[in-house]
Protein backbone atom coordinates (compact mmCIF):
# COMPACT_ATOMS: atom_id res chain seq x y z
CA UNK A 1 0.00 0.00 0.00
CA UNK A 2 2.56 2.51 1.23
CA UNK A 3 4.47 2.04 -2.05
CA UNK A 4 1.91 2.44 -4.18
CA UNK A 5 0.65 5.65 -2.38
CA UNK A 6 4.21 7.54 -2.91
CA UNK A 7 4.83 6.26 -6.12
CA UNK A 8 0.88 7.66 -7.75
CA UNK A 9 0.18 10.37 -5.77
CA UNK A 10 0.99 13.96 -7.98
CA UNK A 11 2.28 16.52 -5.94
CA UNK A 12 4.10 14.72 -3.15
CA UNK A 13 7.75 15.69 -2.75
CA UNK A 14 9.33 13.49 -0.55
CA UNK A 15 12.89 12.83 0.28
CA UNK A 16 15.27 10.28 2.11
CA UNK A 17 13.72 10.08 6.39
CA UNK A 18 10.25 11.73 5.14
CA UNK A 19 7.64 10.45 7.35
CA UNK A 20 4.04 9.87 5.86
CA UNK A 21 1.25 7.67 7.61
CA UNK A 22 -1.34 5.21 5.90
CA UNK A 23 -4.74 5.14 7.50
CA UNK A 24 -6.80 2.43 6.11
CA UNK A 25 -10.48 1.07 7.26
CA UNK A 26 -11.32 -2.44 6.09
CA UNK A 27 -14.91 -3.43 5.65
CA UNK A 28 -15.93 -1.99 9.27
CA UNK A 29 -14.19 -4.11 11.12
CA UNK A 30 -10.87 -3.07 11.04
CA UNK A 31 -8.29 0.27 11.19
CA UNK A 32 -5.04 0.06 10.03
CA UNK A 33 -2.86 2.87 11.17
CA UNK A 34 1.12 2.83 10.00
CA UNK A 35 3.63 5.53 10.09
CA UNK A 36 6.43 4.95 8.04
CA UNK A 37 9.50 6.71 7.06
CA UNK A 38 11.43 6.65 3.30
CA UNK A 39 14.38 4.56 2.72
CA UNK A 40 16.18 5.54 -0.16
CA UNK A 41 16.38 2.24 -0.69
CA UNK A 42 -22.81 0.53 8.50
CA UNK A 43 -25.03 1.36 5.11
CA UNK A 44 -21.68 2.52 3.08
CA UNK A 45 -23.97 4.88 0.75
CA UNK A 46 -24.61 6.96 3.79
CA UNK A 47 -20.76 6.63 5.22
CA UNK A 48 -19.60 7.72 1.66
CA UNK A 49 -21.80 10.59 1.42
CA UNK A 50 -22.79 11.75 4.64
CA UNK A 51 -20.80 15.23 5.28
CA UNK A 52 -21.90 15.93 8.04
CA UNK A 53 -24.47 18.17 7.71
CA UNK A 54 -27.67 17.07 5.92
CA UNK A 55 -29.92 14.50 7.38
CA UNK A 56 -29.86 11.01 5.76
CA UNK A 57 -32.34 8.77 4.13
CA UNK A 58 -31.92 4.76 4.09
CA UNK A 59 -34.59 3.07 2.17
CA UNK A 60 -36.29 0.42 4.40
CA UNK A 61 -36.81 -3.45 3.31
CA UNK A 62 -39.24 -4.10 1.15
CA UNK A 63 -41.96 -5.35 3.78
CA UNK A 64 -45.59 -4.89 2.77
CA UNK A 65 -46.70 -1.65 4.17
CA UNK A 66 -43.60 0.03 4.99
CA UNK A 67 -43.41 1.76 1.44
CA UNK A 68 -45.89 4.11 1.98
CA UNK A 69 -45.47 4.30 6.06
CA UNK A 70 -45.39 7.36 7.80
CA UNK A 71 -44.48 7.28 11.64
CA UNK A 72 -42.87 11.15 12.84
CA UNK A 73 -41.94 9.34 15.75
CA UNK A 74 -39.56 6.90 14.62
CA UNK A 75 -38.87 9.30 11.64
CA UNK A 76 -40.09 7.24 9.02
CA UNK A 77 -41.06 9.14 6.05
CA UNK A 78 -42.41 7.89 2.70
CA UNK A 79 -40.84 4.05 3.71
CA UNK A 80 -37.08 5.89 4.56
CA UNK A 81 -35.78 5.89 7.67
CA UNK A 82 -34.71 9.64 8.39
CA UNK A 83 -31.41 9.69 10.33
CA UNK A 84 -31.15 13.01 11.64
CA UNK A 85 -27.40 14.57 10.66
CA UNK A 86 -26.33 15.67 14.36
CA UNK A 87 -27.16 12.05 15.88
CA UNK A 88 -25.13 10.60 13.01
CA UNK A 89 -22.38 13.10 13.93
CA UNK A 90 -22.54 12.18 17.52
CA UNK A 91 -24.02 8.64 17.65
CA UNK A 92 -21.93 6.96 14.66
CA UNK A 93 -19.15 9.55 13.00
CA UNK A 94 -17.43 10.97 15.79
CA UNK A 95 -16.69 8.60 18.31
CA UNK A 96 -14.94 6.81 15.78
CA UNK A 97 -13.50 9.35 14.35
CA UNK A 98 -12.17 10.32 17.84
CA UNK A 99 -10.43 7.41 18.36
CA UNK A 100 -8.97 7.13 14.91
CA UNK A 101 -7.53 10.95 15.52
CA UNK A 102 -5.89 10.18 18.95
CA UNK A 103 -3.92 7.16 17.05
CA UNK A 104 -2.73 9.49 14.32
CA UNK A 105 -2.31 12.09 17.14
CA UNK A 106 -0.21 10.22 19.18
CA UNK A 107 2.21 8.16 15.97
CA UNK A 108 2.50 12.29 15.24
CA UNK A 109 3.74 13.15 18.53
CA UNK A 110 6.17 9.72 18.53
CA UNK A 111 7.19 10.93 14.74
CA UNK A 112 8.14 14.37 16.71
CA UNK A 113 6.06 16.27 14.51
CA UNK A 114 7.80 15.37 11.38
CA UNK A 115 4.65 13.71 8.45
CA UNK A 116 4.79 14.87 5.61
CA UNK A 117 2.02 12.87 4.69
CA UNK A 118 -1.57 10.75 5.54
CA UNK A 119 -3.25 8.65 3.16
CA UNK A 120 -6.45 7.91 3.17
CA UNK A 121 -7.55 4.44 1.88
CA UNK A 122 -10.21 1.91 2.08
CA UNK A 123 -13.77 2.81 3.82
CA UNK A 124 -12.22 6.46 4.58
CA UNK A 125 -11.09 7.55 1.65
CA UNK A 126 -14.72 7.17 0.07
CA UNK A 127 -16.01 8.99 3.51
CA UNK A 128 -17.19 12.29 2.59
CA UNK A 129 -16.93 13.06 6.54
CA UNK A 130 -13.31 11.30 7.06
CA UNK A 131 -11.92 14.09 4.87
CA UNK A 132 -13.33 16.83 6.43
CA UNK A 133 -12.52 15.72 10.01
CA UNK A 134 -9.17 14.71 8.81
CA UNK A 135 -8.81 18.30 7.17
CA UNK A 136 -9.54 20.13 10.38
CA UNK A 137 -7.80 17.97 12.86
CA UNK A 138 -4.74 17.72 10.39
CA UNK A 139 -3.85 19.63 7.98
CA UNK A 140 -1.57 22.05 9.75
CA UNK A 141 0.44 19.02 11.30
CA UNK A 142 1.24 17.25 7.92
CA UNK A 143 2.59 18.09 5.05
CA UNK A 144 -0.77 16.63 2.50
CA UNK A 145 -3.80 14.51 2.86
CA UNK A 146 -4.42 12.48 -0.40
CA UNK A 147 -5.96 9.23 -1.57
CA UNK A 148 -4.01 7.34 -4.29
CA UNK A 149 -6.11 7.34 -7.77
CA UNK A 150 -7.99 3.80 -7.74
CA UNK A 151 -7.48 3.31 -4.37
CA UNK A 152 -9.22 -0.13 -3.90
CA UNK A 153 -6.20 -1.33 -5.88
CA UNK A 154 -2.97 -0.32 -3.84
CA UNK A 155 -2.64 -3.74 -2.85
CA UNK A 156 -2.19 -5.45 -5.69
CA UNK A 157 -0.66 -2.56 -7.25
CA UNK A 158 1.86 -1.96 -4.62
CA UNK A 159 2.61 -5.46 -4.72
CA UNK A 160 3.20 -5.82 -8.30
CA UNK A 161 5.34 -2.44 -8.38
CA UNK A 162 7.69 -4.13 -5.69
CA UNK A 163 7.80 -7.25 -7.98
CA UNK A 164 8.70 -4.91 -11.19
CA UNK A 165 11.31 -2.54 -9.28
CA UNK A 166 13.27 -5.90 -8.14
CA UNK A 167 14.00 -7.92 -10.90
CA UNK A 168 17.70 -6.13 -12.91
CA UNK A 169 16.81 -3.99 -16.03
Amino acid sequence: MAIYCIWNVNGLDLEDGDRFMICHAFEGESVTLVEYELKATFESSIRDTFGGIEDQLMMLPAIRGLAEADDEEVRIDDGYLVLDAVELVEEVFEPVMENIADLIRDLLKLAGGNCKALFLLGEFESSQYMWKRAREEFELHVGVIRSPPRPELVISRGAVSVVLESYPR
